[in-house]
């Protein structure tokens, strides 16, 4: 008979909340209730850990709570696991769970067990964004063979640390459930995991609310996660007054871009670091778009390298080669040409959001590429709808569209145009509109020296010095920190979408984002300070015309 092993892996040394495996939650040490909840349908568990002094306060604490400790490699997990199991034939079973992950329980891991049992492969796991199931709510089911072949033929570093990429490659297989499938609706949006302090801040909210931690069976437990994420903070950014998030936008990644852009597209090492650094600093929603050159393929490679999850925009691509009298069955295969080659770089089987790139093509065709675009939302393929606009009247007119769910609009302190009384009543009328605003430094423009500025801009250098004595009079460390804590002033604005050239630079950005937003006197402040912005100077497009 197959045997079947629960292998939980844990370290004290995690970057971005240090010894998180050790805080309580639920009147345990995190590592301590992940264990024990795996273990409650009566499995065999061990928690495999490294043999490095930083991990031995976890070695004993998880010893004396009687439950088995294996220890082996610090970075190279991979070994660590087939050193765990060696004692299993090739034909055994293990599942693969990680300390920072409560949610999941015995009867979780059965369920896998079970499909697993079911199919063919060697290989079988969770995928948060194809599932339809919050991020943290996840396992991984493989024979010991696998994982024996795994080790023998791995000869990456990311293979080492992350286990499992080889076995999903030779398998072909990651999803275990679908959208939907033992859900009622897709939740991947919410997080389950212990990652970060505002992690760990929303799940001991929802085991302080559990009688026992240890029995609770996870379904129950997905209840109380928009509860907990609300508690904890972590929606903002949706007209309740709370800092937006950063979104990483990727059109520096793809091609050369921005006005102050002096390096030209980043090389493939540069763009899968920044990635990384992206990824590391719990940056996990990125803005990309068919017409970026080649981000959507190195967003791909990124994501599939480091195994964490995102949220990605994408915008559909211009279709300015579907002529206007164009038959519906051209503009579906326009569409579906630009969804499926997105999918397929970004090695998705779905999309989180599509963005019409321009607001025109959401009428064009009698609405056909729109209608489309929401038959696709309809089969799974796509999951929410939205578009890119360059003005309020744009923006508007996609506010009123119950259909799209998002909007992503051009706004930083030089540009008043959203500050009219139609604009704010139409979103306001819009609770569930997210709006995204992009272009926070106009390209570069607002954090550049005067020769930067288009020749034709005799005001440049005038504006240069309001923006200088602005960071001074409101106490600001520089024009990148002004610029973010204005946009961030304003609660109608959901994330921010900041693009860099470089990793420095993304560095640097996710410093300044850490500052306090203006106040809304502040505000008010810069915008009194450029009256007389010329309507050319908002709009990149025409700066060499």
């Amino acid at each position: 008979m197959r045997r079947y092993r629960i292998v939980l892996q844990a370290r004290t040394t995690s970057q971005r909340l240090p010894a998180k495996v050790l805080l309580p939650i639920g009147g345990l040490p995190l590592a301590v209730l992940c264990a024990r909840r795996l273990q409650n349908s009566g499995r065999e568990l061990v928690l495999a850990t490294s043999d490095d002094a930083s991990d031995d306060q976890l070695a004993r604490l998880c010893e004396g709570a009687g439950i088995r400790v294996f220890r082996g490699s610090l970075d190279d997990v991979l070994h660590r696991y087939a050193e765990c199991t060696q004692d299993l034939r090739d034909d055994d079973v293990v599942v693969r769970a990680t300390a920072d992950n409560p949610l999941p329980d015995g009867a979780f891991a059965d369920l896998l067990i079970e499909r697993f049992e079911r199919g063919s492969a060697a290989y079988l796991g969770t995928d948060a964004a194809a599932d339809g199931l919050p991020y943290g709510l996840s396992a991984e089911v493989f024979t010991a063979g696998a994982l024996r072949e795994a080790d023998r033929l791995a000869d990456s570093r990311g293979e080492r640390e992350h286990v499992t990429p080889g076995m999903r490659r030779r398998s072909a297989r990651t999803g275990a459930f679908g959208v939907r499938s033992i859900l009622d609706g897709d939740i991947s949006h919410l997080r389950c995991t212990v990652d970060t302090l505002q992690d760990y801040l929303n799940m001991a909210a929802v085991f302080a609310r559990c009688p026992d931690p240890v029995q609770a069976p996870w379904r129950s437990l997905l209840d109380k996660l928009p509860r907990a994420a609300h508690d904890a903070g972590a929606n903002r950014g949706l007209h309740d007054g709370t800092p937006a998030p950063i979104v990483l936008g990727t059109a520096q990644l793809g091609m050369p871009y921005g006005i102050a852009n002096r390096a030209g597209c980043p090389s493939e090492e540069e763009a899968q670091s920044m990635l990384g650094f992206a990824l590391a600093n719990s940056i996990d929603q990125f803005d990309t778009a068919r017409a970026y050159g080649i981000a959507e393929r190195r967003i791909g490679v990124a994501l599939a390298q480091c195994m964490r999850p995102a949220r990605i925009y994408t915008k559909l691509a211009p279709l300015t080669d579907v002529a206007d009298d164009a038959t519906d069955r051209e503009v579906v295969h326009a569409v579906e040409a630009s969804v499926m080659r997105s999918c397929h770089a970004l090695r998705r089987s779905r999309l989180d959001v599509l963005l019409f790139h321009r607001a025109a093509d959401l009428t064009r065709w009698r609405g056909a590429a729109l209608a489309h675009a929401a038959a696709l939302q309809e089969e799974g393929v796509v999951g929410e709808l939205g578009a890119s606009v360059y003005d309020p009247e744009e923006a508007i007119r996609c506010a009123a569209d119950p259909r799209l769910k998002h909007v992503q609009i051009p706004f930083n302190l030089l540009d008043r145009r959203w500050a009219g009384a139609a604009f704010r009543q139409a979103i306001d009328r819009r609770p569930d509109l997210r709006v995204h605003a992009r272009s926070v430094f106009l390209q570069g423009l607002l954090i550049s020296d005067a020769n930067i500025w288009p020749k034709w801009s005799a005001s440049s250098a005038c504006f240069v010095d309001r923006i200088g004595e602005l960071c001074r009079t409101l106490g600001r460390r520089n024009p990148i920190d002004l610029c973010i804590a204005y946009v961030r002033a304003f609660p109608w604005v959901s994330t921010l979408v900041l693009g860099a050239d470089s990793r420095d630079q993304l560095a640097a950005l996710l410093e300044m984002a850490r500052e306090r937003p203006l106040s809304s006197g502040e505000a008010e402040l810069v915008q009194d300070a450029f009256p007389d912005v010329p309507a050319r100077l908002l709009n990149p497009a025409e700066w060499h015309s």
